[in-house]
């Protein structure tokens, strides 16, 4: 997570592993880990986009008002 936009409730991301639109992510912070499904994701440029492809590639997605307040976060994929 490169930023996080607390008017639109959107995290800036700096993609390094694919992901989709469904999947389940964690959100990983020193403050705490929350579970997210992967919704209403965005391309820099705010086109709905419903695939990450990978590093290179940077989306924004939003995430719960508690991710506003978290510093240094990851993002992590479950597999299923």
């Amino acid at each position: 997570v490169t930023g996080y936009d607390t008017i639109t409730g959107r995290a800036e991301i700096d993609v390094k592993n694919h992901f989709e639109e469904g999947d389940r992510i964690e959100v990983i912070s020193p403050a705490g880990n929350l579970d997210v499904q992967v919704s209403d994701m965005q391309d820099k440029k705010g086109n709905a986009t419903d695939i990450a492809k990978g590093s290179g590639y940077e989306v924004t997605l939003p995430l719960p008002a508690d991710a506003a307040n978290m510093q240094h976060v990851l993002l992590a994929r479950y597999f299923n």
